[in-house]
């Protein structure tokens, strides 16, 4: 029975703080609303910063918390059980002992590792879009390498080109930049369409 409710409950589990720590990590990207002049990858970085210091905070009074109700541990120790369970590590030398507070400490738990999975989420977005762009950047420098095509195709892939990796002047703002790197990345992502060849016919006529 306990195999086949750990195979069932695991994966629910594991699903729902996953879907907690997404749903966490898109609210703390769209925060604050002062923040919009702030370029995408400070405001990503920010986000990560003030999500990382809360589950410190948080991993803090929870192990000012066990000190007090275990009563022999340290506050050392108090914060060594509670990082560890956070993270999933788990290595089970520290275990809480009285059962009076055991619905406090699963609540505690569960919220810790949702925001432990916030983390982790907000770090994989950033990642994807870092991916996104590099991919963009690989198929530009792919099909300027292919040369083919007629030379004002060839001549539009460059000049996206220089516009992708050329970014240096001082009058834009960096949220501007930020939003010129995100068109460039969408319009090299749109299929390019094919200019229609012009067959001539040639009649020539004698008198023969």
């Amino acid at each position: 029975f306990c195999l086949l409710y750990a195979l069932i409950g695991i994966p629910l589990c594991v699903s729902v703080i996953a879907d907690l720590g997404s749903l966490v990590a898109n609210r703390f990207t769209g925060l604050p609303s002062w923040l919009e002049k702030v370029s995408t990858t400070v405001k990503s970085l920010l986000s990560a910063l003030v999500a990382l210091l809360l589950l410190l905070l948080y991993i803090s009074v929870g192990a000012l918390l066990f000190m007090i109700l275990e009563g022999e541990w340290s506050f050392f120790e108090s914060f060594y059980f509670c990082f560890i369970t956070m993270t999933t590590i788990g290595f089970g030398d520290l275990v809480p002992q009285k059962p009076e507070y055991m619905l406090l400490c699963t609540v505690y738990i569960l919220i810790g590792l949702g925001m432990t999975s916030t983390i982790i989420e907000i770090v994989r977005n950033e990642y994807a879009k870092s991916w996104k762009r590099i991919q963009a950047l690989a198929e530009a420098l792919r099909k300027l390498a292919e040369a083919g095509g007629s030379a004002t195709e060839i001549a539009s892939l460059q000049n996206e080109f220089i516009q992708r990796i050329t970014m240096t002047d001082s009058n834009k703002s960096p949220k501007q930049w930020e939003n010129a790197v995100d068109t460039i990345v969408r319009n090299m992502s749109k299929p390019k369409l094919k200019e229609p060849k012009i067959v001539q016919i040639i009649i020539y006529e004698t008198s023969v």
